[in-house]
């Protein structure tokens, strides 16, 4: 299963909010090449790579602490984590309310992934 082949279309899940009307809004890179590490996919940066095995996303937009998301294959299994490191009592508490949100948009997200790498293969 190649999912980080083209991961614009994969691992983009502000595109709806931050493209611009032409889609081209992707910053740092070329549309149509895998990414590299340091490379920015819309407001994350991709802080580890491994194709087609890990992809690991540090969060560049102002939190109260620190976010990752990460993609996993295992097994023929898409694993899809986030990670977050609050900063104080506001960090949890923004993590903490925002949870449900965050677990219906990755939830979607981890679909659309497979669903995507499936018509390819």
């Amino acid at each position: 299963m190649e999912i980080f082949r083209n991961t614009d279309r994969y691992f983009n899940p502000g595109e709806q909010l931050d493209a611009g009307a032409d889609g081209s809004k992707f910053y740092g890179r070329s549309f149509f090449r895998k990414p590299a590490y340091g490379d920015a996919l819309d407001f994350w940066k991709v802080a580890d790579i491994k194709p087609n095995k890990r992809l690991l996303l540090l969060a560049q937009m102002k939190l109260p602490g620190k976010a990752w998301l990460e993609f996993v294959i295992e097994d023929n299994m898409l694993i899809q984590t986030a990670h977050f490191y609050p900063r104080g009592v506001l960090g949890r508490l923004y993590w903490y309310s925002t949870l449900i949100f965050h677990n219906l948009v990755f939830q979607d997200l981890a679909e659309k992934i497979v669903r995507q790498a499936e018509l390819s293969s």
